[in-house]
């Protein structure tokens, strides 16, 4: 099968499961799993080799930390203490013309000696 037949085939499965309704998480996951029994001639060994590199994938430590600070930059937003920074810094930089781009990197690095980590904190921003 040609690339461009097995990417028409993957991404109309995605379309189609997202015009029913269906999250996108889930549609890539069944996407997933509708794909590699198609590509692989119904190889059961197959569908576990993907529930396999998927829990590896999951474990990981690295990535692991990365949805606590998505949940904690979720609860600075809602509590407003990310707009209270913000307003803080405003403030101090007054009329500064540009403040916009100072008000940014000064946000970003408070909120980086929250975190200590630097992709952690792209993933709160």
């Amino acid at each position: 099968m040609e690339w461009y037949w097995a990417f028409a085939f993957l991404l109309g499965w995605v379309i189609c499961f997202m015009a029913l309704g269906v999250p996108v998480a889930f549609a890539f996951i069944a996407t997933n799993f509708i794909a590699v029994y198609t590509f692989t001639g119904f190889d059961a060994n197959a569908l576990i080799q993907v529930a396999d590199n998927s829990t590896q994938l999951i474990s990981r430590f690295t990535l692991g930390p990365v949805p606590m600070f998505i949940l904690m930059g979720s609860l600075f937003f809602h509590t407003g203490l990310a707009l209270k920074v913000f307003d803080g810094l405003d403030a101090i930089f007054g009329r500064l013309p540009g403040r916009l781009c100072y008000l940014t990197v000064a946000g970003g690095s408070i909120f980086s000696t929250l975190t200590g980590s630097s992709m952690a904190n792209t993933a709160m921003l």
